[in-house]
């Protein structure tokens, strides 16, 4: 059995890696919508695969957001670091 699941190792700090993973894969799936779309001939299937490709994209919008949201965090988190590692006042 070919197991590719891949698990969180908690190892993250400014961006999630299965975050980043899924929206691989949401982009992915998106242009095989898009192949889709080009190759059949069906409106009834067009449409469908129209229907899909709008509810990925939303997903696509969200895990952008989330990314960008843990980005900012990463960041303000490093600044606060960085605070407490500069040279202290004489």
């Amino acid at each position: 059995m070919n197991d590719n699941r891949q698990f969180c190792k908690h190892e993250c700090r400014s961006t999630c890696a299965m975050l980043v993973e899924i929206l691989r894969r949401e982009t992915a799936l998106m242009q095989m919508y898009d192949q889709v779309a080009a190759d059949c001939d069906d409106p009834e299937t067009n449409l469908l695969v129209s229907e899909l490709k709008e509810r990925r994209g939303a997903i696509v919008e969200h895990l952008v957001g989330k990314l960008n949201q843990l980005r900012a965090q990463g960041e303000i988190l490093d600044g606060i670091m960085d605070s407490y590692e500069s040279d202290p006042p004489e």
